[in-house]
């Protein structure tokens, strides 16, 4: 699990889900085994999932801990991936085309 710099860079050319996500929220807790699910069933999507505000440690632990394995992880401590798209609540999921546009959001499980 890295700190977030740019979850971009991964995936030029692809289309791309990034879930928002923190350790407090049990809706998050309860769909991060469907996207790990959808990720190893879709592998020209890049699944990028993106702990917002959490300690690294603590974002880390919950990963490990419910046994998830993701090919894109990353803490967000200071939040900016949701403010700069406007996630008021999570968890968010962002989709981006192959291009990079952002076509969707969907909050809530």
């Amino acid at each position: 699990m890295g700190i977030l710099r740019d979850w971009q860079s991964a995936a030029v050319g692809r289309p791309v889900v990034v879930n928002l996500w923190v350790a407090w929220c049990s809706p998050c807790r309860r769909e991060m085994p469907a996207f790990a699910e959808a990720e190893a069933q879709l592998p020209g999507v890049v699944f990028a999932m993106v702990n917002e505000g959490d300690k690294p440690a603590t974002a880390l632990a919950l990963v490990q801990d419910n046994q998830l394995v993701f090919d894109h992880t990353y803490t967000d401590p200071s939040s900016e991936t949701m403010l700069r798209f406007g996630a008021r609540v999570m968890p968010t999921t962002l989709f981006f085309d192959s291009q990079g546009r952002m076509v969707d959001m969907h909050v809530g499980k």
